[in-house]
């Protein structure tokens, strides 16, 4: 009964996955696409326990339970599967990337304060993969029923930023003395995926707009060049200083769920982290997280 009761949550649209322009139109074409894939399905079931887990705290414990023991055998069925990529399971591969990672993002937030980073950066190293798989699917994807979601984020990625909210961030980038100059670029250009996504939430009230800057925020991280995230899992401090502000963001777009809590975290553990030297950049995060609280 328990996971006819998690279908019924997903079917009903209940996951709240932040599309405002079409309303539950990704999680049906998941759907649609795991009532064929069982590894799919078990992921989509073991996410929804998730959410119950957030919606339900007096129960969360009970749902977290659920949720692993899905997500458990969902990895088993998926590791036994052949996963070249083509056109009859591009799609359940793809969603079911999507979903791990947006799964093991929302749980960053069990577990020790001190472990936080540590966490967070694991998550950021799953979803290299999900990096791999996308980019070995996007034609496809190209074609599908997704494409209109794919264009938009094609379209928001090449998009520029006017806002200062980090000014001061650029320019300590930009007078790095450790990266190279091509570490610089990326780093300058996935600030200004960050910036853009701060403009886009104080600048606009159209439901498409946060929508689509709900979908930059989840996707920052397969959007930012690779070499960018070698930085971050390396501990690079100026890497981890653009993460900071990317938390930031995440604190902005806490109205959803998924990331209700986790841009705090963020920001203090790479204040904790980072210590004293580097609080001159630090500290702007924290003051804008501050200045928004919950």
């Amino acid at each position: 009964m328990n996971q006819l009761e998690l279908f019924h949550h997903i079917a009903s649209g209940g996951l709240d996955l932040g599309n405002t322009d079409r309303p539950h139109f990704t999680e049906m074409v998941v759907v649609e696409t795991a009532l064929s894939t069982p590894y799919l399905m078990n992921e989509l079931l073991a996410f929804a326990a998730c959410h119950f887990s957030f919606l339900r705290p007096n129960k969360s414990s009970f749902y977290r339970h659920q949720a692993m023991q899905l997500q458990t055998h969902a990895l088993s069925l998926f590791n036994k599967t052949p996963t070249e990529i083509g056109p009859h399971n591009y799609m359940g591969v793809v969603g079911f990337s999507w979903l791990l990672s947006a799964h093991i993002l929302r749980d960053t937030t069990i577990g020790p304060e001190d472990d936080f980073l540590n966490r967070f950066l694991r998550y950021l190293e799953v979803y290299r993969g999900v990096r791999m798989l996308t980019s070995q699917a996007w034609q496809y994807l190209l074609e599908s029923k997704m494409s209109n979601v794919i264009a938009a984020g094609i379209n928001l990625s090449g998009l520029g930023s006017s806002g200062a909210e980090t000014a001061k961030l650029r320019e300590t980038i930009q007078a790095s003395r450790t990266l190279s100059a091509e570490e610089v670029k990326y780093c300058q250009e996935a600030i200004d995926k960050i910036q853009w996504s701060i403009d886009a939430l104080s600048s606009s009230h159209d439901d498409r707009q946060i929508s689509h800057s709900f979908q930059m925020v989840f996707a920052w991280p397969l959007l930012i060049d690779v070499k960018v995230v070698d930085l971050l899992l390396s501990r690079n401090p100026e890497a981890l200083l653009v993460l900071a502000f990317y938390g930031v963001v995440l604190h902005l777009y806490r109205g959803a769920w998924l990331f209700r809590n986790i841009g705090t975290q963020v920001v203090e553990s790479i204040v904790s982290y980072l210590g004293p030297a580097h609080q001159h950049i630090t500290c702007l995060a924290s003051d804008m997280v501050h200045a928004n609280p919950d």
